[in-house]
């Protein structure tokens, strides 16, 4: 299974949150707009400041931790990229191969029933799911796209995590 349905958080005030700062979204390319709010650059990790003030963004993160280490008490991973991905009505994502190692936590914060998002494992059959709003998800790597056939835009807010590697000697 490539979406696996971990849990549901509450994302109404992070929804009605989302208005006033639609600004701080980067230019629609190809009807998808990204909000950084934690990437590498240059090997560095860099934050978006604006976003350090958003509380309902950041409490839902910390949520989201919490349930990561509840879930994965076994593990020891390691926070990536998070960002909040906005897809316009009628557009899609381009095919990306996700890393092997990574794992993608998505959470909708806000959808409609005509947003779509689509794998191809390496093996096996494609997968394509409708996530409602709320749900907290885990998608497995995989050659995976989003598309959004319905009225209004979609917004899902996405953490990129990975088993920390042993530092060799």
């Amino acid at each position: 299974m490539l979406f696996r349905a971990v849990d549901h958080i509450d994302v109404f005030e992070l929804s009605c949150s989302l208005r006033p700062r639609m600004n701080l979204f980067g230019p629609a390319k190809e009807g998808v707009r990204l909000l950084g709010l934690r990437w590498a650059d240059d090997g560095v990790w860099k934050a978006h400041k604006e976003t350090r003030k958003w509380t309902e963004l950041r409490n839902s993160i910390t949520r989201i931790k919490r349930l990561g280490k509840a879930l994965l008490p076994d593990e020891d991973l390691e926070e990536g990229a998070i960002f909040l991905e906005m897809l316009d009505p009628g557009s899609s994502t381009s095919w990306s191969d996700d890393p092997v190692d990574y794992l993608r936590v998505v959470l909708p914060i806000r959808t409609n029933p005509r947003a779509l998002m689509h794998a191809v494992p390496a093996s096996g059959l494609p997968e394509a799911v409708h996530l409602p709003q709320g749900q907290l998800t885990l998608c497995a790597p995989a050659l995976s796209s989003a598309t959004n056939l319905g009225q209004s835009p979609r917004v899902h807010l996405c953490i990129n995590i990975r088993q920390k590697q042993e530092e060799r000697p």
